[in-house]
């Protein structure tokens, strides 16, 4: 009997411990993790429905619909508020991944154009846009731009908050 106590009492321990040193424990059955935040190193990721083949590094709309369960879907025109969903790796159609919603993320698949450091990033007619200036905490700006790599790829940190698309 001692030496069950014992175990018990060392298992709770390392239990304690694993929540304290922020180690989060994934489901091993699908459907638990759908909807589930998971947060590392910095950064945030959902476990969301990908409605049509999700391309790597690609921002797309987390969309709830009529559905308890996220699902990402292509960006579009719209004054909508919306959340953005970067899988940084490819997600096949009609199935579940991991798409990141907060923190830093390199080499992001963005429109061509003259990219600057520091400026914020939004939606505007359907596609990532660049904001006027620096990020100010508008509601249409979803993340900041920390570096460029070429015309069409940028390394952004995501807010993780909602924004507001325009159209």
């Amino acid at each position: 009997m001692r030496k069950f106590i014992g175990l018990f009492l060392i298992l709770g321990f390392i239990a304690t411990l694993a929540v304290a040193q922020g180690f989060q424990q994934i489901p091993a059955s699908e459907s638990a993790k759908r909807g589930m935040v998971m947060q590392e190193a910095g950064k945030s990721y959902i476990y969301a429905y990908a409605t049509a083949a999700a391309t790597a590094l690609t921002p797309y709309k987390l969309d709830w619909g009529s559905s308890l369960n996220p699902r990402v879907v292509a960006l579009a025109d719209g004054a909508t508020r919306d959340m953005i969903a970067i899988p940084e790796s490819a997600v096949a159609v009609s199935t579940w991944g991991w798409f990141q919603i907060k923190g830093d993320i390199d080499s992001v698949v963005v429109p061509s154009g003259s990219w600057v450091v520091e400026r914020g990033v939004g939606i505007e007619d359907g596609v990532v846009s660049m904001e006027a200036a620096a990020p100010s905490g508008l509601d249409t700006e979803f993340g900041v731009i920390t570096a460029t790599n070429s015309a069409t790829s940028v390394d952004l940190y995501l807010f993780g908050r909602e924004c507001l698309g325009s159209t």
